[in-house]
C-alpha cells in the first residue's frame, strides 16, 4: 500500500512540475544580434609596396594577382576589427598554406601587415 501511495505521490509531483514548466510566465528567448562589420574603407585594389603582388578587397574577401605573371597568388578573407586594425587570412598558392596576418591601417590608403610567421609586408590603396 505505500508503494502505491508512493508512486501516486511522484505522479502527482511529476504532474505539478510539468505544469510549472508551460505556464505563461516563461521568457522568450531573444534572437541573436546580427553582427556587421564594415569593410568598406578597406574595399578597393591594394598594391604591395614592392610590387610584387596587386590585392582587390571587396566585402570582407580578398584575391591577389602576382604583377609579373598575372597568376593568383592568394585567396582569403579580411575582418576589419577597429579604424586601425584589419585582420587576414588567406590561402597562399605558392606555400599551399593557411596564412594570417595583423594589418595596421597607417593611414585610409596605407596598410602595414604582420604575419604570425613573422614576415611583413605593406600595402598602399588605389586611388581608381
Amino acid at each position: 500500500m505505500k508503494k502505491q501511495i508512493l508512486g501516486i505521490g511522484c505522479l502527482v509531483l511529476l504532474g505539478l512540475l510539468s505544469a510549472c514548466s508551460n505556464t505563461q510566465y516563461s521568457r522568450p528567448i531573444a534572437p541573436a544580434p546580427q553582427v556587421t562589420v564594415n569593410t568598406s574603407g578597406i574595399d578597393g585594389k591594394w598594391n604591395h609596396t614592392k610590387g610584387i603582388f596587386v590585392a582587390n578587397f571587396n566585402g570582407g574577401k580578398f584575391r591577389s594577382i602576382a604583377t609579373d605573371t598575372g597568376k593568383p597568388v592568394a585567396i582569403g578573407q579580411y575582418k576589419q576589427v577597429d579604424s586601425q586594425n584589419v585582420q587576414l587570412e588567406w590561402y597562399g598558392g605558392a606555400s599551399q598554406s593557411v596564412r594570417k596576418a595583423n594589418c595596421n591601417l597607417v593611414s585610409p590608403d596605407y596598410m602595414r601587415c604582420m604575419q604570425t610567421n613573422g614576415s611583413s609586408f605593406e600595402m598602399q590603396k588605389s586611388a581608381v
